[in-house]
């Protein structure tokens, strides 16, 4: 079965939600002081080297916070997802300070020589520019400077990773160091509620249900940290603007999705997360393939070129879908608006969709200063070109509306389609790449010879 996960989003209106936002705002507070102690727990036992059983730890947790299982497991499995998601920063920190402290030992080494060579040009009493030689001296100085920093926090994180002891700031650093105030609201601003498939609603402590009168869903929340003493439930009401018509699929069919809330509070306004799990059987349940041809996508600054072929490899057709670049949410606004056409059009034709499968994560943290011109458009496109978010846009709204999406080898595109298309078909050569990407989804492999 193959699945992928969704969260939407809807704000909490105060006028509907008095009752919800008064328990948020008592309850969040014990909340989050139990997840910072079972961070510390969990900290410790791996410090140790003694992990307890999970559902003797639980146990242990609801007994002596007087707490409901419900509670205790979303407690839990946040923080364990917040440390395993540590645990693998840490290594990536690790190998990213690795990098760049032996980038810095070359161009330290390489300065050293530079100004052993006009030192010996000094004792040998030949004439330099002395103001050359001082910039050269006063980089090397830098440069060894924050060489030790990086080797110093090289240090501190393998002793974290082999040691197990982790340090997490909830509530962010740069609040704790400037407003105690804003810390304590950030530190304190959510709850989350972990579901579960064979429960009620799909979820025992936030139960959502579909009013078709005024096409809202009606909240119910179970109270607990010792609030349910004489009510225990709060209600209020909210409306979807997407992904609505899955969440009443999902709470009609019991054999769905687990649905897992999340309230949280962000500058004064409170907002509930939903996220839950598209499900497609098996790969025979999309609707397109690629023995009909593929539509080849190649992604730039400021436009998308597309180019379809059919199963022989003959290319049918071309198009460029524009959008705008580096604008926020008007990107995603005009990136969701070319995602939408392009899968209009693979839906119509039955092909599957090439991407290519860039990671620039790597490369940007291995960027230098950039001494030229070309350099710097390099390093500008490197970290403003928006293809995190048109990945993961288009995956997403692929999956769920069951096209077939193919992620392909980027290497040699736009030089394939310089040296043996562009010229001969008459294409640009942003379309020569995608049609050369095309290609590549239907398994032909192009050289150059």
């Amino acid at each position: 079965m193959l699945k992928r996960k969704y969260t939407t989003v809807t704000q909490l209106h105060k006028t509907n939600n008095k009752e919800i936002i008064e328990y948020f705002e008592n309850a969040c507070v014990y909340f989050c002081k139990l997840q910072r102690k079972a961070f510390h727990i969990f900290k410790n036992e791996n410090i140790k080297g003694v992990k307890t059983e999970y559902k003797k730890f639980r146990q242990d947790f609801m007994k002596e916070y007087n707490i409901s299982r419900r509670t205790a497991d979303s407690i839990l499995r946040d923080v364990q997802g917040r440390i395993n998601a540590l645990i693998e920063l840490k290594k990536y920190e690790v190998y990213q300070k690795e990098y760049k402290i032996k980038t810095l030992k070359e161009s330290i080494e390489k300065l050293d020589d530079k100004i052993l060579k006009l030192q010996e040009k000094l004792n040998n009493k030949i004439t330099i520019n002395h103001l050359t030689y001082r910039n050269l001296k006063k980089s090397r100085a830098f440069k060894k400077m924050r060489l030790n920093k990086f080797k110093m926090r090289l240090e501190q994180l393998k002793w974290e990773i082999k040691t197990g002891n982790y340090k997490l700031c909830f509530g962010t650093k740069k609040l704790l160091k400037s407003k105690k105030a804003k810390f304590l609201l950030q530190r304190d601003s959510q709850i989350t509620y972990i579901g579960s498939q064979d429960e009620t609603g799909r979820n025992q402590m936030l139960q959502l249900s579909y009013n078709n009168k005024n096409n809202q869903f009606n909240i119910k929340i179970r109270k607990d940290f010792g609030f349910d003493t004489e009510t225990k439930y709060v209600f209020g009401k909210c409306y979807f603007n997407n992904y609505k018509n899955e969440l009443i699929k999902a709470l009609q069919n019991k054999n769905s999705t687990p649905l897992t809330y999340s309230i949280i509070r962000k500058n004064s306004r409170y907002y509930l997360h939903c996220t839950f799990e598209y499900r497609i059987e098996n790969k025979s349940n999309f609707l397109t393939r690629k023995t009909y041809g593929t539509i080849g996508l190649d992604f730039n600054k400021g436009f998308i070129a597309l180019s379809e072929i059919d199963r022989n490899s003959n290319l049918i057709g071309t198009d460029i879908l524009k959008y705008r670049f580096g604008k926020g949410s008007k990107t995603q606004s005009d990136l969701e608006k070319c995602i939408s056409k392009i899968l209009k059009r693979a839906l119509e034709t039955g092909k599957d969709i090439c991407i290519e499968n860039l990671n620039f994560k790597a490369k940007r943290f291995k960027t230098e200063k950039a001494k030229t011109k070309k350099g710097k458009q390099y390093n500008n496109m490197l970290h403003s070109l928006s293809y995190t978010l048109y990945d993961k846009l288009i995956t997403n709204i692929a999956f769920r509306n069951k096209v077939n999406v193919i992620k392909i080898n980027p290497a040699w595109t736009s030089w394939i389609a310089k040296n043996k298309f562009c010229n001969r078909m008459k294409l640009n050569i942003h379309i020569g790449a995608s049609f050369v990407i095309a290609r590549k989804g239907i398994g032909i492999k192009d050289e150059v010879k």
